[in-house]
């Protein structure tokens, strides 16, 4: 896709595809959620839709909920959990672009 505007004229052709993801984790009793990740040492991001066990944190997560994983030296087999309520789709947005540009220039590639 060339432009913004085409990726949202486009975007409806995913619904589909995305419904059949939903249905084939349902059935193995998971739910579906978008996640993100970002790997420091190796300057790795991920952003995509994952599928989680019902008992997993992530799969309990309600509404504008968010959560972060911190795994670092001292909290490398149990991570350090913040969860707590978002800010809503359009800020949490504008929020995560917003950091993202500082984090690139930051990394300086």
């Amino acid at each position: 896709m060339s432009s913004g505007d085409e990726f949202l004229a486009r975007l409806a052709e995913l619904d589909q595809q995305m419904e059949e993801h939903k249905a084939a984790a349902e059935k193995e009793g998971k739910f579906v959620r978008f996640v993100g990740s970002i790997d420091m040492a190796s300057r790795e991001v991920k952003v995509g839709m994952e599928s989680f066990r019902k008992a997993h944190l992530i799969a309990a997560l309600q509404g504008s909920d968010n959560i972060i994983s911190f795994y670092t030296k001292r909290y490398s087999d149990n991570p350090l959990i913040v969860q707590g309520v978002g800010a809503g789709g359009d800020v949490t947005a504008m929020g995560v672009l917003s950091d993202l540009l500082k984090l690139f220039s930051d990394i300086a590639w």
